[in-house]
């Protein structure tokens, strides 16, 4: 047996690490994000490529022990480069895209950890298409 004391001055020391259990933000392989149709309804989304006009809400079952979340976006799921951040204190967050395809990920911020730590595990980045507005002329 072995005091910690007595490692540590040897040089033998291993550092201390938390994870965390990332944000759901699907169910079912396809994710939590409803927006407006190509037929004018607002709807949840229906497959893991979900298409939408305007803007998007995204959601996502909350992370344990975060006090907020949050919420990047990437033009690619890989390499996940952020254009854009936002942190929220909710379990969903309204995102107002440019036209394109684009990935989101979403992450818990834990205030009870270490400063440096407080950040908890990313999700897996999620799939949106934003559509372009299009318009309609009656009469």
């Amino acid at each position: 047996m072995e005091f910690a004391e007595d490692m540590c001055l040897a040089g033998r020391s291993i550092s201390f690490g938390k994870t965390s259990a990332p944000a759901i933000e699907r169910a079912n392989g396809v994710p939590f994000a409803s927006g407006l149709t190509g037929n004018g309804e607002v709807r949840g989304a229906t497959t893991d490529r979900p298409s939408f006009f305007g803007r998007v809400v995204v959601a996502w079952k909350p992370a344990p022990g975060a006090a907020r979340y949050q919420v990047q976006w990437s033009k690619k799921a890989g390499p996940f480069r952020a254009v854009g951040s936002t942190t929220i204190p909710s379990t969903a967050a309204l995102l107002n895209l440019p036209d394109g395809v684009w990935h989101y990920r979403v992450r818990g911020v834990d205030k009870t950890l270490p400063t440096l730590r407080r950040a908890m595990t990313w999700s897996e980045p999620q799939y949106v298409k934003m559509l372009p507005r299009t318009f309609v002329r009656v009469g």
